[in-house]
This record gives structure tokens, C-alpha cells and sequence, in this order.
């Protein structure tokens, strides 16, 4: 069973814990849950059937974008980011959501601005050699 939260109580609680200056490791601590659930359920994707798994997982969606918005903020961890991106595809390609290529995008910009001068020259000669192949 899942409980939802009236958005007057969930509006309060957000701002009792920025008052308590928790805030960050707290939203830390959600987006390394969620990275860590959506971990397992890409390890499941192929072999629980698929609606079992997607009811499983799939009402978890909303707490993942909150996870994704804070990870990508200028406050986030890109790095939980990208990972919980990674993790999440499957969820994505079973919801057939708008949402992955969004997120995929901004995983793949964070990763492309921070790759090495060396790494971003390998990736293109990786990348040149196999489009070169086909």
C-alpha cells in the first residue's frame, strides 16, 4: 500500500525540513534510493513478467523525476543523475514516456561537458570507426 500526501502537509513538511537546513542530504539520500530501486528493477526488466512489473515499479515515477530535478540542479549530484537515468530506461521504454528522451539528453550533456579532453577524443575516434564499419 502506497500513502499519498495532501499537497497542504506536503508543502509544509518541504518547508520544516529547509527551516532545518536537511534539505540537500535529505534529497541526496531520495535520489540514491530511488537510483538504487530503479537498479533492481532494471535487473528484473527481462525475466519478472511485465505487468507485475510495472506495477511494482511504475507508481514510483513521480518520486524519480523529483530525484532527476534534483540531481541535475545546480544543488544535485549529476553523477546520481546519470546513473538513476541509466537505471530508469526500462521503466521509460515499458511507459512509452516523453520524459526519457528529455533526460537522457541532459544526462548525455552532462556527461559530454564533463568527459576528459583525452576521453572526448577517443569517444569520436570510437564513434568514427564504428559508423565507419556499417
Amino acid at each position: 500500500m502506497q500513502y499519498r500526501l495532501l499537497e497542504t502537509t506536503r508543502a509544509y513538511a518541504l518547508e520544516k525540513l529547509t527551516e532545518s537546513g536537511e534539505s540537500q542530504p535529505v534529497a541526496r539520500r531520495h535520489a540514491e534510493y530511488y537510483r538504487d530501486l530503479l537498479e533492481r528493477a532494471e535487473a528484473e526488466w527481462e525475466i519478472r513478467p511485465t505487468a507485475e512489473w510495472l506495477g511494482a515499479y511504475a507508481r514510483h515515477t513521480d518520486n524519480m523525476r523529483a530525484a532527476l530535478d534534483w540531481a541535475f540542479s545546480s544543488s544535485g549530484d549529476a553523477a546520481v543523475g546519470v546513473a538513476l537515468t541509466t537505471a530508469a530506461v526500462p521503466l521509460w521504454f515499458q511507459q512509452s514516456l516523453d520524459a526519457r528522451v528529455s533526460w537522457a539528453g541532459r544526462s548525455a550533456r552532462w556527461r559530454a561537458s564533463n568527459l576528459t579532453r583525452l576521453e572526448a577524443t577517443a569517444a569520436r575516434c570510437s564513434s568514427s570507426q564504428h559508423w565507419a564499419r556499417r
